[in-house]
């Protein structure tokens, strides 16, 4: 299996945050990327800086349409996406203490952006991937059941959701020559993770994409904490 260096590289959630970080990084380095986020004006200065080919897609991912229409429409005829990485997420402070005044509305986009859209946007992306093609699906601590607390059941639900989907479709994937992988972001200082996360979203962004550049070291299925690069086991 050859490395995919000259595909599109596809960002979820690209307008803040983790993705926005890597969308940063990965524009200094001339990749040719797909931003895709739901506020894409947030998304100028990258595109003021950048050296290489950027499309830059609006999409609401709790919006099964979208997705379906997403690559699509926004992708060149003849392109490839040589790297798939679903970091979109979203979270309610109130879920924690009202959860049950939860509005209807809230709880779906909990449940679809964070969980059932990483499926979704692989079904979509798959005509466009190829051999050497890598996925990351970008989880949370709160995914795994040893950080359950009895707080943030829809999105702890949705992660883990999520997580199983990365190691139970791995093995499919891989059989076509595409890992897939989960990376664990840790806690972040970001719009979700609050000012006293104690990770900076910019190391994450430069070891997910040192992960990346070593594809082909990586085991399908696996999941992988961003700052270590150790491997931990989904449970």
């Amino acid at each position: 299996m050859g490395e995919v260096i000259n595909d599109f590289t596809v960002i979820t959630g690209a307008t803040r945050g983790l993705g926005h970080e890597l969308a940063t990084q990965m524009a200094a380095e001339g990749l040719p990327l797909c931003l895709i986020g739901r506020s894409t004006a947030r998304l100028a200065p990258i595109l003021d800086t950048a050296s290489g080919q950027i499309i830059v897609a609006e999409a609401d991912l709790a919006r099964p349409q979208d997705i379906l229409e997403i690559f699509p429409r926004a992708l060149p005829k003849g392109a490839r996406i040589g790297c798939l990485i679903n970091n979109a997420g979203c979270f309610s402070e109130t879920e924690e203490t009202t959860f049950l005044q939860l509005h209807h509305d809230l709880q779906v986009e909990i449940s679809m952006v964070n969980g059932f859209a990483v499926a979704a946007l692989t079904h979509a992306a798959h005509p466009f991937l190829t051999t050497g093609s890598l996925i990351v699906n970008v989880l949370s601590d709160m995914a795994f059941p040893r950080h359950w607390e009895g707080t943030y059941p829809h999105y702890c639900a949705a992660k883990a959701y999520a997580l199983a989907f990365t190691v139970n479709a791995a093995p499919a994937l891989h059989r076509e020559g595409i890992r897939m992988i989960g990376v664990d972001p840790g806690w972040m200082r970001t719009d979700m993770g609050g000012p006293d996360a104690p990770d900076d979203p910019a190391e994450v962004a430069s070891a997910i994409r040192r992960m990346i550049s070593k594809r082909m070291e990586l085991t399908p299925g696996s999941i992988y904490h961003a700052l270590s690069g150790v491997k931990t086991a989904p449970i």
